[in-house]
């Protein structure tokens, strides 16, 4: 990362992830410059979500990233050490998450993380795949979205 922010390869963006300038806007502007994306950062964004907006599931899926890319996120633990834990993922896991009827959220996909250490900084890379995951998780994630979806969540706007 660092020498990627040395070379003028990063740029910090403002943005609605779940509107057309999100990653729609981003992924447009890649393709147009015929470049992949290597790096996501979704800071803790997605912890604003209990289910995730179909726009933004679609949409991250849809960017130009090879599968060894990367997507790095935070997930606060402000409780432990009001602090977040750092994690990573490649592009590839990613998407085969997000093809999953029954992932509604960042918390599906990072169900195995790791406890908080308050006195360490806390990172952990999420390699499993969803069909590692156990049914029990798949079960109580599929009757937390129809609940969810019901009152309106996961609907893009």
């Amino acid at each position: 990362m660092r020498d990627l922010v040395r070379h003028g390869r990063t740029r910090a963006m403002l943005v609605d992830l779940a509107a057309d300038k999100g990653l729609a806007g981003i992924g447009r502007a890649a393709r147009a410059a015929d470049l992949e994306i290597r790096v996501v950062y979704l800071s803790n964004a997605e912890e604003y979500w209990r289910l995730y907006p179909e726009r933004f599931r679609r949409d991250l899926v849809a960017l130009p990233m090879p599968d060894d890319a990367v997507v790095l996120r935070t997930l606060l633990i402000w409780k432990v050490n009001r602090d977040y834990r750092y994690n990573v993922q490649r592009a590839d896991n990613l998407r085969a998450w997000l093809a999953e009827s029954w992932v509604g959220n960042v918390y599906h996909i990072t169900y195995a993380r790791p406890d908080a250490d308050p006195l360490a900084v806390n990172s952990f890379e999420t390699t499993g795949w969803p069909s590692e995951a156990p049914s029990s998780l798949r079960s109580a994630a599929r009757k937390k979205i129809r609940e969810l979806a019901a009152v309106g969540h996961g609907v893009s706007e």
